[in-house]
């Protein structure tokens, strides 16, 4: 979940089997046994820039999971991002399965609190953005630090930064921007609903998001999402209409993408979010879809 303790929180995915084993973790081959890959999180980049020993610890880890789905009868993915990268490791038979949100924990009703929750938390009055997240490298939080010292001379929109992780310290040396607020990780899901409900938007830095659970959460709670024009959240901003995309890794264009955002009927696109969230992330529509497809399998 966003904002999520460092030692509870991994990077690099675990797939869930599910289905009878045997051996060391391998699905049986029977047909009326098939197993089943669950795969929602994805491994730890594989490109030139990664460090070496990280690079060789993933490509074993991908080679071992290509082994496993050999025996399996279907990989889920979260995401058609995740679902795209499977297929080029080499998994067979993929299916998009995305996760599902908690609509009576995560509701625009919240949005009517939002003044006093805002004080509550030391935050300004005036128009807000929100990250609520794991503070690591591989979530581009730096790209969010740097446009923010650009767009609050722009428009004076603050933020508010909502999380921890092993480079908060860092950022926090890193940020030159004044309209910022540093809160800490918040394990109580209540509260977390009120602060993402009492954002004018929420902003989501990182490229390589397997699906972007704080995001749909946002969109939930009646609160547009500025994302990046790649990966998982990238998804849900183009299929909800709720939001805007900067370019992946421009702290420039993200600069220039908010300052026009802002300049929006947010509300209107908060409703976007919510009735999107709705119709298609329900905890009952999303076992719906892995329903069907293990009944398929089943026959």
């Amino acid at each position: 979940r966003a904002g999520r303790e460092p030692e509870r929180h991994a990077h690099r995915q675990i797939p869930i089997l599910v289905g009878p084993v045997q051996g060391k973790h391998r699905p049986l081959r029977s047909a009326q046994n098939a197993g089943v890959v669950a795969e929602l999180n994805r491994l730890a980049p594989r490109g030139r820039g990664e460090p070496l020993g990280r690079r060789a610890a993933a490509a074993l880890a991908w080679r071992y999971l290509r082994r496993l789905s050999r025996d399996c009868a279907l990989t889920l993915a979260a995401s058609t991002f995740v679902a795209d990268d499977l297929i080029a490791a080499g998994f067979g038979n993929v299916r998009r399965a995305p996760l599902g949100v908690d609509l009576a924990l995560f509701d625009p009703r919240r949005r009517e609190q939002r003044q006093a929750v805002r004080q509550r938390a030391g935050l300004p009055s005036g128009p807000l953005a929100i990250y609520a997240g794991r503070l690591a490298r591989e979530k581009e939080v730096p790209l969010l630090l740097d446009a923010w010292a650009v767009l609050e001379k722009r428009t004076g929109v603050h933020l508010a930064i909502v999380g921890d992780g092993p480079a908060r310290r860092s950022m926090r040396e890193r940020a030159q921007a004044q309209r910022l607020s540093w809160l800490p990780y918040e394990p109580a899901r209540e509260r977390l609903a009120d602060l993402l409900a009492a954002a004018d938007f929420y902003v989501s830095p990182c490229s390589v998001e397997t699906f972007g659970l704080a995001a749909l959460e946002a969109l939930a709670s009646g609160t547009p999402v500025l994302s990046a024009d790649r990966g998982g959240v990238a998804e849900q901003v183009a299929a909800s209409g709720a939001g805007a995309l900067f370019n992946s890794g421009s702290a420039r264009s993200l600069a220039e993408v908010a300052e026009r955002f802002l300049a929006r009927n947010l509300a209107l696109l908060g409703e976007k979010g919510r009735a999107y969230a709705q119709r298609h992330h329900s905890w009952t529509a999303t076992f719906d879809v892995i329903f069907d497809m293990y009944q398929e399998l089943a026959r």
